[in-house]
């Protein structure tokens, strides 16, 4: 159930693997649906974010409900029987161990923080939105995130032919609305 609920969370905020592991329940405010990420445990060691900043992020229905059924007052969301962190090594295997079990090509945690951006960026969240949910200081960086389904160039491409569209209906309609006056 954790190993599914932490996917669940990456997949769901983009957050990185550090925060993942640092994340404590004091940081989940589920009243609110809202998630604050402001530490990353790297290696072993507690620190800030990469980028030094708290951010916030809202919790979708599906993973405030997962929480909520596991919810403890303090200490780690993601950790070891015995109580300890989610350290790297464990989220690889742990991640592994699901793709396996999952029948699905091997990924990383890295791998859900990209589908995370590319699937907003392609249900048409817009890009400085993203940048600030995955908590970076440019959009340069977010665009190396966000990668596009084909499927979503063609749709891009598809617009233009219905805005030309709606452009001669709006032309005939003023046309019609005009020789309508004229007329009488």
């Amino acid at each position: 159930l954790m190993w599914r609920e932490m996917l669940l969370m990456a997949l769901r905020t983009g957050m990185r693997l550090g925060e993942l592991c640092g994340l404590e329940w004091r940081d989940i405010d589920l009243q609110r649906k809202i998630v604050t990420v402001q530490r990353s445990l790297v290696r072993g060691v507690l620190g800030t974010t990469k980028s030094n900043k708290i951010r916030h992020i809202p919790l979708s229905e599906d993973l405030c409900k997962s929480l909520y059924e596991r919810r403890y007052e303090h200490g780690a969301v993601f950790r070891r029987p015995d109580g300890r962190p989610i350290v790297d090594w464990v989220a690889g295997c742990g991640i592994r161990r699901a793709c396996t079990q999952a029948g699905i090509r091997q990924v990383t945690w890295h791998t859900l923080r990209h589908t995370f951006a590319s699937q907003l960026v392609t249900e048409g969240v817009p890009i400085n939105v993203v940048q600030t949910l995955l908590g970076h200081s440019t959009v340069v960086m977010t665009m190396k995130y966000t990668h596009l389904a084909p499927s979503a160039l063609y749709e891009a491409v598809s617009v233009l032919e219905k805005a030309e569209k709606r452009e001669v209906a709006k032309e005939c309609h003023h046309r019609v609305t005009t020789e309508s006056l004229l007329l009488q």
